[in-house]
């Protein structure tokens, strides 16, 4: 009983923390956000590594791995943005790639850093988006409608583009149905506190 309690209070807490993030993003002015100077391959690179382990943790030896790809244009590549938002946004993409990417297909977070600004192209190898959906995709609690009963709350991609336009940043998606998805973010190199 205890068992089947937690698995029923899993969905529900993913939807009070996406609310929670939405509504702190939605304020006038965000209360979380705190640039800082990192180096921004090596952020994406441990981000890709704490996925892959998870990957492989959940696969079972009858089931082919997703590999995730992390392709860098540079080596080092010291930026001012703000952590947290950033990896909410790459940890909900990758997430979603994820989950729309059948089994032993890769999907791949790539790094365009030789210029302001950064780009982050992510890639799946998913189901698509039909095009009469994408323009709405980033509006709160709307979910594509032919997601072959995979479930979602309808906040992650609203949850995405508020942190990217928190600092000042685009996003757009190219998709073909049956074919995939890529999602690219593009972040200016250095943001200043609000």
């Amino acid at each position: 009983m205890n068992r089947k309690i937690k698995e029923s209070a899993g969905p529900m807490n993913k939807i009070l923390d996406d609310l929670r993030v939405l509504w702190h993003q939605e304020s006038p002015k965000p209360a979380l956000f705190n640039p800082s100077w990192f180096d921004l391959p090596e952020f994406c690179q441990k981000l890709g590594a704490g996925f892959q382990i998870q990957l492989d943790n959940h696969c079972s030896p009858k089931t082919n791995s997703l590999e995730l790809i992390f392709v860098s244009q540079v080596k080092s590549y010291p930026v001012s943005l703000d952590l947290n938002l950033l990896e909410q946004i790459l940890t909900n993409r990758l997430s979603k790639a994820i989950k729309y990417s059948p089994n032993g297909c890769p999907v791949q977070l790539e790094l365009m850093a030789d210029s302001n600004p950064v780009i982050f192209p992510i890639q799946d190898s998913g189901i698509g988006i039909p095009p009469s959906q994408q323009e709405r995709l980033f509006t709160s609690f709307y979910g594509a409608t032919d997601t072959q009963g995979i479930s979602g709350t309808g906040l992650g991609l609203s949850i995405v583009k508020n942190a990217v336009d928190v600092q000042g940043g685009t996003i757009q998606v190219n998709s073909e149905l049956a074919r995939g998805s890529t999602f690219m973010e593009t972040l200016p190199l250095m943001v200043s506190p609000v």
